[in-house]
């Protein structure tokens, strides 16, 4: 709550200031109600209440954004500010040990606030697929190994939304899965002429004799929409061809923060006997969208794709 102008100027010039405008994703400098302000950035971002932490040297206002945000992490902070450090630090919420796209966050939602900013003007005329179509969207599938490895590991345990089994590992479980021969993991990034959204995709997938179980099917709410998820889908069909394979399996596992999975999955071509199992034949499954490029081991993925374990 303050004066936009003077409030920039303060970030920017003053000495003990160690963050400039520039390191904000987004500002709400105004004099409207800061739950109201809350409200917008979660919306503008994509974020659940749950994802985001509240810090506020005043206890109303503490107090307000707890009585509409009952989910968000509104810890208590004393009057001296010179213990608000060691206090964060306690937290045990915040992450250091950064991954590639963590270092890029800031980046990459200030390109997707550019991304649909150009979305509203050009969906005006054009239908949201043609925007899609004007992305120039690029998909890179790589088989896991120790660069990719943290930060899949970090999208599975935290992704709640487009993930299919909510299964989550600690390090020693996902080491021990990497090695098990009949698992195959893939990572899936993403980047279009906005820029890199960086790796936002990971599948698991248990390889057996007669047909493939989806073990892990996890992509960040940043790229879902934009038929990445058909995209995957169809990664996972063109393996089966290639090892003449005649379905795939995946069982899934409902909670309360992946309806948006349950949607996509009930308009995809499966069949199914059972509750919860999505069984896919090769021979039906959807295929790639034709204005996505999709990378593997340097070519571009096509119907003479052959895949080799």
């Amino acid at each position: 709550k303050n004066d936009e102008t003077n409030a920039i100027e303060a970030i920017n010039t003053h000495p003990e200031m160690v963050l400039s405008s520039e390191d904000f994703v987004l500002l709400k400098i105004n004099w409207v109600d800061k739950a109201k302000n809350i409200f917008d950035i979660l919306n503008e971002l994509n974020l659940h209440e749950a994802d985001a932490i509240f810090l506020d040297d005043s206890k109303s206002e503490r107090n307000r954004v707890r009585s509409v945000f009952p989910n968000m992490l509104v810890p208590e902070l004393p009057e001296n500010n010179v213990l608000y450090s060691k206090i964060l630090k306690n937290l045990n919420c915040f992450n250091f040990d950064l991954t590639i796209e963590d270092k890029k966050r800031t980046t990459m939602y200030k390109q997707n606030a550019a991304r649909e900013k150009e979305e509203k003007s050009f969906t005006n005329k054009y239908s949201y697929k043609d925007w899609l179509k004007s992305l120039k969207l690029e998909l890179k599938v790589e088989d896991l190994n120790n660069i990719n490895s943290k930060r899949a590991l970090q999208l599975i345990n935290k992704t709640n939304q487009m993930n299919f089994c909510t299964n989550r590992y600690s390090e020693y479980e996902f080491n021990k899965l990497k090695k098990n021969k009949n698992f195959h993991i893939f990572t899936f990034s993403v980047k279009d002429k906005f820029g890199d959204y960086g790796l936002t995709g990971v599948l698991v997938l248990n390889l057996l004799k007669n047909k493939i179980i989806i073990n892990d099917f996890v992509l960040s709410c940043r790229v879902f929409g934009k038929f990445i998820e058909n995209s995957m889908l169809e990664f996972i069909n063109l393996i089966c061809i290639n090892k003449k394979i005649e379905q795939f399996s995946c069982i899934f596992k409902k909670n309360k923060r992946n309806t948006p999975s349950t949607d996509f999955l009930e308009k995809t071509n499966f069949s199914s006997n059972k509750k919860n199992v999505f069984l896919w034949n090769t021979n039906s499954i959807l295929k790639f969208p034709k204005f996505i490029k999709i990378f593997y081991k340097n070519q571009i993925v096509n119907d003479s794709y052959q895949y080799k374990q």
